[in-house]
């Protein structure tokens, strides 16, 4: 039986931002920390590596003066990937190479990436790795558009190169985790610095195949570098009214005895409810408003309760399976608002911790989730203990 292939993200962020602080004036401070959009640059690739289904660790490679506070920044919106922050070296490739020495046992791949490229896609890091799975090593790259000179000593033209035979190289590149390793390794012999890992891999006599980048995955390397990609990121930010997609759902159970109670993933004293998976209404409800919202029908659809392999299934599991899909269809959570109707048990001190387990699930921060619960003042079944219901509304948005 084939094993699942075992993909390591290393996230290049021990750079010293030495020429933005040439530029400034200022002293060098670690680029990779730099602001972006209201958050760290390095931030902006770790939150797509964590939506990437082909990648299951991720190592921030970080200078030694910022491994507390960059261990401190993941811990405020936790992943449930497997990451650690890495002591880098005196420069890139000795940094690259201090994380490879960290990738888990049984890793079969490795994607390497440059936080100082903050705009990296799920699509650029799923086509780099296909293509590294069928050769061995991919980069991402565009062909060159300008005419391109060389120049001895960067005042006069020595001769024009053919650009139909030039590539501007970007991150992520990926490589068979043996083959980078005795790259790395063999460089380090040799004493052989160079400007990207691609190139010691051919330094191996290795071939490296291209991929497609993107345009906007541009290299923060200058001040004005910052000013482009905050105003790109802008742009990102900037919803289009016509993209966003409303989602109601709706469920019931009724009460039941000798069944645990779950709600929202957490569990409650008292009788449980009745239903083929843990039956907890909220997340239920939660998952029909998403799977609404981007068209992809309900949860009978995919979750039918006559299939046995749903029988006592977490629903807090089945919703990280709708978010897969939600990501699958370019859609994201701007918002969710969620009534929870029962008389017991209490909801409002409970409503952190659920919000919580909600937003893990769906890889938000709470922020974005709003859960209240609400009395029947004793009418109806909700009002007679028999059951509970909820309502829950939420806002995708495509990209």
């Amino acid at each position: 039986m084939n094993h699942p292939l075992r993909t390591c993200a290393l996230l290049a962020a021990a750079g010293a931002g030495r020429r933005i602080a040439a530029q400034t004036g200022e002293s060098p401070s670690p680029k990779a920390f730099l602001q972006l959009a209201g958050k760290p640059l390095f931030m902006h690739s770790v939150e797509v590596l964590r939506t990437c289904k082909e990648i299951s660790d991720i190592l921030v490679i970080v200078a030694p003066s910022m491994v507390e506070q960059a261990r401190q920044i993941l811990a405020e919106n936790p992943s449930k990937k497997n990451e650690v922050v890495v002591t880098g070296g005196e420069t890139r490739q000795e940094s690259v190479y201090q994380g490879l020495l960290k990738v888990p046992s049984g890793t079969d791949y490795v994607l390497i990436h440059d936080a100082a490229r903050p705009f990296l896609t799920e699509a650029l890091v799923a086509d780099c790795l296909k293509s590294a799975q069928a050769h061995g090593a991919a980069i991402c790259a565009l062909p060159a558009s300008d005419t391109i000179k060389s120049s001895p000593d960067g005042e006069t033209v020595e001769s024009t190169l053919d650009r139909s035979r030039l590539w501007n190289i970007q991150t992520p590149q990926a490589f068979s985790h043996n083959l980078i390793l005795e790259a790395h390794e063999n460089a380090r012999r040799r004493g052989v610095e160079a400007s990207d890992d691609a190139a010691l891999v051919e330094g191996l006599g290795r071939e490296v195949r291209l991929v497609t980048g993107s345009a906007e995955n541009i290299k923060i390397t200058r001040k004005e570098d910052l000013a482009i990609a905050e105003q790109i990121a802008s742009h990102k930010m900037t919803i289009r009214p016509s993209s966003i997609r409303p989602g109601l759902g709706f469920d019931v159970h009724a009460f039941a005895e000798d069944r645990k109670l779950i709600l929202a993933g957490k569990e409650f004293p008292g009788p449980g409810l009745m239903g083929h998976s843990d039956a907890d209404v909220i997340t239920h409800a939660v998952m029909d408003a998403l799977l609404g919202a981007a068209g992809l029908g309900d949860i009978g659809t995919h979750f039918p309760d006559t299939d046995p392999q749903y029988a006592g299934a977490s629903s807090i599991g089945l919703l990280e399976k709708v978010k897969e899909m939600i990501s699958a269809a370019n859609l994201c959570l701007l918002w969710l608002d969620i009534v929870v109707a029962a008389e017991e048990p209490k909801i409002a001190p409970h409503s952190q911790q659920m919000r919580e387990n909600l937003a893990r699930a769906l890889e938000v921060d709470p922020a974005c989730i709003s859960l209240k619960g609400k009395t029947t003042e004793g009418i109806g079944f909700i009002g007679r203990k028999e059951g509970i219901a909820c309502w829950a509304i939420c806002l995708l948005a495509e990209g």
